[in-house]
């Protein structure tokens, strides 16, 4: 057999392969149909039947991509402003009734594990390195007062803060040691300013110049907490007792 003859037969069985292949990576770029192309959106069936979404921004640059993987999990691809891919979402329902959000890098690698039982009202984030160990691990949950609750826990597993809202606008922050004991004790409250903005003021235990300035009583008959806030939130204020 002639050499030209023996390179369209070796080209015809690799177009062959490639048409036989299952979905893929490569199956699923593959279009068969634009169900609607609207603004900014187009809608596609790949070669298996399943459903490509594409959003677009004004330019017409690709902002993200969302699928289902042949194993039924969701995909959501987010791409740059020059159209590489920057972050890879994937989401599945866990063996334990959790709903499971994975975020990786462009290169593969899992920066981010959220675990989601909406049951149960508790939401768990756990974040790794480049080598795919736990750095940092969030858990919320909603206790049964009705209370939210936010714990961050450190790449060994020991809980370094605890932020607890104990009203709409009062949030307690509790800071802790290797052993577990709090060391430090803070008090947050948001409120909405004159022009419509979200606004904090956090304070410490003592909170003598702060509920002067919330109520126009200077009282320094409570306990003394050591903190490490300045020295304008003693109990005794020789500048506030001036006016």
């Amino acid at each position: 057999m002639k050499k030209w003859m023996k390179n369209i037969l070796c080209i015809t069985c690799a177009a062959l392969v490639l048409c036989l292949m299952p979905s893929s990576a490569w199956a699923r770029e593959r279009t068969r149909g634009v169900l609607t192309n609207e603004e900014g959106k187009k809608v596609s069936l790949d070669y298996t039947g399943n459903v490509i979404e594409w959003w677009y921004d004004e330019n017409g640059v690709l902002m993200d991509k969302s699928y289902q993987a042949a194993d039924g999990t969701s995909v959501t691809e987010y791409y740059d402003e020059y159209g590489d891919l920057k972050i890879v979402e994937k989401a599945y329902d866990g063996t334990d009734g959790a709903y499971i959000r994975d975020t990786y890098d462009a290169n593969g690698l899992l920066q981010e594990k959220h675990y989601s039982y909406d049951a149960e009202k508790k939401y768990i984030d756990e974040y790794y390195d480049e080598e795919g160990y736990i750095v940092g691990k969030n858990y919320e949950y909603i206790a049964a007062d009705g209370k939210k609750t936010n714990e961050h826990y450190d790449e060994s597993g020991l809980l370094t803060s605890k932020r607890t809202a104990v009203s709409d606008s009062e949030t307690v922050i509790e800071y802790y040691d290797e052993s577990g004991t709090v060391t430090e004790k803070e008090y947050e409250h948001s409120y909405t300013d004159e022009n419509g903005n979200y606004a904090y003021e956090t304070y410490d235990e003592n909170k003598v110049l702060t509920d002067f300035i919330n109520t126009g009583k200077y009282d320094i008959r409570r306990d003394f907490h050591l903190t490490n806030s300045p020295s304008m939130d003693i109990l005794i204020s020789s500048n506030l007792e001036r006016l």
